[in-house]
């Protein structure tokens, strides 16, 4: 079954997966034997301009590669099966073996920031600055209030979803992160300044302090890029509230 899905310049890329952008390494390799060699071009486009998984990717090219060249064994990640002999469910068990001997990725630290993102075609260039002012706003004080309740209390810009979302969002987040830094500013630091002995504890408030001040940054450019993305556990508590919904 193949699945539509929007690329940032309003491109609708044809994947033969289904949920696929959901999908685990461990999850994907299974199904890369079933897929012709279109199916797997349109995978690795897909992947190499988002995840960029390079397990994924060596084993889409290994495959690709195998198709091109009609050898009579396939390899996949060092797994040499006869494709003369061996029949698809075969091949498919094989390279399902490999998959699970596969190592779980780490996730990055852009992974646990962001949740699932999704490009937004019908977003224009003014939501989309419109939208990244919202979270840039937050860098100083008030402002980070401000702009995001003049966007859902303007009559044009509360119409527009995807200025909506960011707003609705920015607004929840940078209560959030005050709320954070006023604990870190009013009890935390005090105490830990009237001992010499904790400063080393300061030493590593600090940075925390300064990455919740300068993380709105990043979510800033994923909007001006055209992407509604989710916070974790943030825009599901939103959109179980029904604020997202528009």
């Amino acid at each position: 079954m193949t699945e539509n899905i929007s690329t940032g310049k309003g491109a609708q890329v044809n994947l033969p997966i289904e949920g696929y952008e959901n999908l685990t390494v461990r999850e994907v390799v299974p199904l890369l034997p079933e897929l012709d060699r279109d199916g797997l071009q349109a995978i690795r486009d897909y992947e190499a301009a988002h995840s960029n998984r390079t397990t994924i990717l060596r084993a889409v090219d290994k495959r690709m590669g195998d198709l091109d060249t009609a050898t009579d064994e396939v390899k996949v990640d060092g797994i040499d099966s006869d494709v003369s002999s061996d029949s698809p469910n075969q091949r498919t068990e094989s390279v399902e073996k490999t998959a699970e001997s596969l190592p779980e990725e780490t996730p990055t630290l852009t992974d646990r920031l962001v949740g699932t993102t999704e490009y937004d075609p019908a977003a224009s260039n003014d939501d989309k600055v419109m939208a990244a002012l919202s979270y840039t706003a937050q860098l100083l004080p008030v402002f980070g209030l401000l702009l995001p309740i003049i966007i859902l209390i303007s009559e044009t810009s509360n119409k527009r979803p995807f200025q909506r979302y960011h707003a609705v969002q920015s607004l929840v987040l940078s209560l959030i992160l005050w709320g954070l830094q006023s604990i870190m500013w009013i009890i935390v630091i005090p105490i830990l300044t009237a001992s010499i002995i904790c400063l080393p504890f300061l030493c590593v408030l600090l940075p925390v302090m300064i990455f919740l001040w300068l993380l709105p940054l990043y979510y800033a450019i994923l909007a001006y890029e055209g992407k509604k993305f989710s916070i974790p556990g943030l825009t599901q508590f939103l959109e179980d509230q029904g604020w997202l919904n528009v």
